[in-house]
């Protein structure tokens, strides 16, 4: 593949349902540790984009006592899709594989496969819960999705979901293979 592939993984300390999660100890680690170790031992190049807020910089501390190499960026508080478009710029992804911090037994073969699957596709793909996306398809959502609480889960309106009545004029009216 010729674009330039990696990894963005999402992360905060402020989640509405559970503050704090992804420093909350899970067999002897943080959550977070366990999606790191997974990333890792993918081919793929990452960061991990969190908030820029004063909530988020315990987070970011405890990633550069961790592994002072890993590539933080904080971005918009609230828009994840902003975040994720600083991210894939500074880092120059042209592909960017979305992976939630939260996720600590995700199986690293698993991102493999879902950028096997978007490269056969050539659009948005998602396997257990990778999502593979081009920086097209996030400017997509970008210009096209103003809702915050969609753009707080990224790309969204890229999953052909029905969560919104809107979704339902989006989807008849589009393909992903039309972006």
């Amino acid at each position: 593949m010729d674009k330039h592939v990696g990894i963005i993984i999402q992360a905060r300390l402020t989640s509405s349902r559970f503050p704090n999660k992804m420093l909350c100890t899970l067999r002897g680690k943080p959550v977070l540790q366990h999606t790191i170790e997974a990333v890792k031992k993918s081919e793929y190049p990452f960061c991990i984009a969190i908030p820029e807020n004063k909530t988020d910089r315990g987070l970011l501390e405890w990633i550069k006592l961790y592994d002072p190499s890993i590539h933080v960026i904080t971005g918009h508080k609230e828009d994840l899709v902003l975040r994720f478009q600083k991210a894939s710029k500074e880092m120059g992804f042209d592909t960017i594989i979305r992976i939630c911090g939260d996720n600590p037994f995700m199986n690293p073969e698993d991102i493999q496969l879902a950028v096997d699957l978007y490269n056969k596709r050539g659009h948005y793909s998602r396997v257990n819960h990778v999502e593979v996306f081009s920086k097209e398809e996030l400017e997509y959502c970008d210009k096209n999705d103003s809702f915050i609480d969609r753009r707080q889960h990224c790309c969204n309106m890229l999953s052909q979901t029905v969560d919104k009545p809107e979704d339902i004029d989006r989807l008849e009216e589009e393909t992903l293979g039309d972006l």
